[in-house]
């Protein structure tokens, strides 16, 4: 995924429905212009680094967010890859989110 996201110009994110978005953290970290859906889990790690859509919208809407997104000062991007890596290295991601499931096994083993 790395070499794609290397070669790629944008990411377009157009799904219905998305559950963290990993997708948006990956395109940060490589500072792509990021056009997605206009999802709350989406607007919430992009911000305003990302042109959003309507799923729903035709072809047009979306091509033309695009274009927009290539257009957009490159240090959006820059600082949004900031936030992602502050917010989303694996340390952290392990002491917040793995750790005390890990805990909560160790305390409460299988039957």
């Amino acid at each position: 995924m790395a070499d794609l996201y290397r070669v790629a110009n944008v990411l377009v994110l157009t799904s219905w429905d998305e559950g963290f978005g990993l997708p948006i953290l990956e395109a940060a970290v490589h500072r792509l212009p990021i056009v997605c859906s206009n999802l709350d889990s989406l607007r919430e790690i992009a911000g305003e680094a990302a042109v959003y859509v309507d799923p729903a919208d035709d072809a047009s809407a979306a091509a033309g967010a695009v274009v927009e997104a290539l257009g957009r000062n490159p240090e959006i991007g820059a600082e949004l890859d900031r936030r992602v890596r502050a917010a989303h290295l694996w340390p952290d991601v392990y002491a917040r989110f793995i750790a005390p499931l890990i805990e909560q096994a160790v305390a409460r083993p299988l039957d």
